[in-house]
């Protein structure tokens, strides 16, 4: 029988943002792990305030049932309300219920995978703490990638809620040495392991190294930014 990995992460497994967690979960599919990757949920009032093509693809994900790559399961819920930064929707009693309010239900969804019962249950999300309650596991994860209090989007009440877990799990990783001196309302430090990002060699090993044509009139030395401009890109910085 193979092993499973519950993931409860935060962005969706085909979204333009390839973060920790996907690699995370490549590598746990190469390691012979069936993997069931879950994330965070969407709900009718998302396209008030963003009917944009990202939420077009997890309404497809969702709508289909969810889709398979290799031994890899993703799967994106929907709920008729889902926690945010913003009145009402931020709230304890939106972050602790919106799983009740998911259809189909989210729990029986995963049961019906088969990952009643798995042998890692990982987190990178705070919206699925209910899970260390739900679900049978051998170990828990939380990974800790930024400080989550510095993105607007998360609420106190999110904060408040990844820390419940990592003080529930039975291991929490983070990937700078300084998020464990800001991660200070977690109580056993013993458990706290420093795994920074890694790199995938093979990858820029095969890639074309060759100067992109638009860059031949930018005069060396280059520095090339690669990824999302948003809040919390520091453009004076810069």
């Amino acid at each position: 029988m193979s092993k499973k990995v519950l993931m409860a992460v935060a962005n969706y497994y085909t979204s333009p943002f390839q973060v920790g967690s996907h690699h995370y979960a490549r590598a746990f599919e190469k390691l012979g792990y069936e993997v069931l990757f879950i994330s965070n949920p969407i709900s009718p009032i998302h396209k008030i305030f963003a009917n944009s093509s990202e939420l077009k693809e997890r309404e497809r994900i969702y709508k289909k049932g969810g889709e398979s790559a290799g031994g890899i399961f993703y799967y994106v819920p929907h709920s008729l309300f889902t926690p945010q930064n913003k009145p009402f929707l931020s709230s304890n009693f939106v972050l602790n219920n919106w799983q009740n309010f998911t259809c189909p239900n989210l729990l029986n969804f995963i049961k019906k995978q088969g990952f009643g019962e798995v042998d890692i249950l990982w987190f990178d999300s705070p919206l699925f703490g209910f899970l260390l309650d739900t679900i049978t596991y051998k170990k828990s994860i939380l990974r800790i990638a930024d400080y989550s209090k510095g993105f607007g989007a998360v609420s106190d009440a999110q904060f408040n809620a990844e820390i419940n877990i990592a003080n529930k799990v039975d291991a929490v990783i983070y990937t700078a040495k300084n998020l464990k001196e800001k991660y200070d309302q977690i109580k056993d430090k013993s458990k706290m392991k420093y795994v920074p990002n890694g790199i995938d060699l093979d990858f820029f090993k095969a890639a074309d190294r060759s100067l992109p044509q638009e860059l031949e009139d930018i005069p060396e030395p280059r520095v090339i930014y690669v990824g999302a401009i948003h809040d919390w890109f520091d453009v004076d910085l810069v």
